[in-house]
């Protein structure tokens, strides 16, 4: 019984890591759903929530709210994360 429940955590977590729920990979952050111009507005239309790749981190979903009616600073293609730098304030 050991044996088994030793293998199987190994196949769910890995043998080096412990994954939880807080981890980035169950994140979601916001990016563009489509390409973006500078200058456009962000809209619900336009920006979309998604698991990160690595590295790429966007803004948290609780920020949808607050970005939303304000406009790109840079070009962002489709999936680019949405980061406070390319928001206008």
């Amino acid at each position: 019984m050991t044996i088994n429940a030793r293998r199987t955590r190994i196949c769910l977590v890995g043998v080096g890591g412990f994954y939880s729920y807080d981890s980035i990979q169950y994140q979601r952050t916001l990016v563009a759903r489509t390409n973006i111009r500078a200058g456009e507005l962000f809209t619900r239309e336009n920006v979309t929530l998604k698991r990160p790749l690595p590295g790429r981190l966007g803004l948290q979903p609780q920020a949808m709210d607050e970005i939303r009616g304000k406009r790109a600073m840079a070009h962002l293609r489709t999936n680019d994360p949405v980061t406070r730098e390319v928001v206008a304030s």
